[in-house]
């Protein structure tokens, strides 16, 4: 396994999964909703038979919630434990690999050169020297043994 490349797409992801610990939540709350509208529509054609459309519509919605929670929990565990690796970097590492990786700018290298006043070789050492301390605190190794 090449932990450096896990470890950068796990920083490119880190922003989406963020917000979707504000928007899973929001989307379980619409299909709650969604599930009383069709449980109305249960009260007002009186019973269903097995493999109708509104029972089949309930077991998707029950699903898609189910399905949803889980996926926040994983979300929230994902989310934490970058947080932590990060929290592992200083002030200057966490800028580049901010800017290279999490909130990618346009010419990142450029604007990191320019504000931390530094060569472009020197940006892409320290980036890849944020990489490797973010790779370690997040799995405990760079290399597969």
């Amino acid at each position: 396994m090449n932990y450096r490349n896990e470890a950068i797409q796990k920083l490119r992801e880190y922003r989406a999964k963020k917000n979707s610990l504000k928007t899973i939540p929001e989307e379980v709350k619409r299909l709650e909703l969604e599930f009383d509208a069709i449980k109305c529509a249960l009260g007002i054609s009186g019973r269903i038979t097995t493999g109708s459309d509104v029972d089949n519509r309930l077991i998707s919605n029950i699903a898609r919630r189910e399905e949803l929670m889980h996926t926040l929990r994983i979300t929230e565990l994902f989310t934490k434990t970058v947080e932590d690796a990060l929290a592992f970097l200083d002030d200057e590492e966490l800028r580049i690999i901010s800017a290279m990786y999490i909130d990618p700018v346009p010419n990142a290298v450029d604007r990191l050169r320019e504000s931390l006043c530094l060569e472009q070789a020197a940006i892409y050492n320290r980036r890849n020297q944020a990489l490797r301390k973010f790779t370690l605190a997040f799995y405990g190794m760079t290399e597969s043994v």
